[in-house]
């Protein structure tokens, strides 16, 4: 049964080169039904108004030598892992560029604190949208705290969703512990840049926040405030002469 002409369009769809079953080759190169017709009296279907049989009820069809180069095709889920595995930003940002359709940005809001698991320890507070980026500060991938930058690494993190004020809160203390802002110490405080004077007495560290603020205080001071961390006044060490002498192993005589 011979072919409709919609069906040798078909066939044909993607071939290049073919060798007519008349014997000579010719490129492929309109497809439209325009391309393919059949004559009166022949049994056989024709491409360019005769000039080369494409097919023929005994033979067949014509012989594909060569195809058109397909369109390169790549699926959602291999564009997101080649932008996970990216490390640089410029580079995350032509991907996305490239594959708009597939980054499909999530709406920041400023002073929100964000998460991102895929990213393991990745907890941010957004304070100001660059169109594309956030300027932010918090802790990175590893946990490690980063100061408040423009077009930030945060910007790019995959399934970003808001952080609760206790997991802000568990993340900050366990951060002012690591920095040794707690104790019997001296600081200059964030809040105004005086100089302070904590107290070990066993209070509790407190978090605040709201949409324009938020820190976290130490015996009522606060020793983080908006992305900035107190500084710790280091202080003389006070000795007698006899603790001078065990620890040098020497005699020690005061003059003067």
């Amino acid at each position: 049964m011979k072919p409709t002409l919609e069906e040798v369009k078909a066939y044909f769809k993607n071939a290049k080169e073919v060798k007519s079953l008349f014997g000579d080759k010719f490129i492929l190169e309109d497809l439209s039904l325009i391309g393919f017709s059949t004559l009166e009296g022949a049994d056989g279907v024709y491409y360019d108004k005769g000039k080369y049989q494409v097919y023929h009820e005994e033979k067949g069809y014509a012989q594909i030598i060569s195809y058109k180069d397909e369109p390169l095709t790549v699926s959602k889920e291999f564009i997101l892992d080649l932008h996970k595995d990216v490390v640089w930003p410029t580079v995350k940002a032509k991907i996305e560029k490239a594959f708009p359709s597939v980054f499909v940005k999530d709406e920041l809001e400023v002073g929100k604190w964000y998460k991102s698991p895929e990213f393991g320890s990745s907890l941010f507070r957004v304070t100001k949208i660059n169109g594309n980026y956030a300027t932010a500060y918090g802790f990175n991938f590893v946990g490690k705290w980063q100061d408040e930058k423009d077009e930030f690494a945060f910007s790019h993190l995959e399934n970003k969703t808001l952080a609760t004020p206790e997991e802000v809160e568990t993340a900050l203390i366990n951060e002012a512990k690591k920095r040794g802002l707690y104790g019997n110490i001296s600081i200059i405080t964030p809040y105004d840049g005086t100089e302070r004077r904590l107290k070990d007495n066993g209070s509790k560290f407190n978090y605040f926040e709201n949409e324009k603020e938020c820190y976290l205080t130490y015996y009522g001071w606060r020793v983080f405030q908006n992305g900035k961390w107190a500084t710790i006044i280091e202080q003389p060490t006070k000795m007698t002469v006899a603790e001078i002498e065990e620890k040098l192993g020497l005699k020690v005589k005061i003059v003067g």
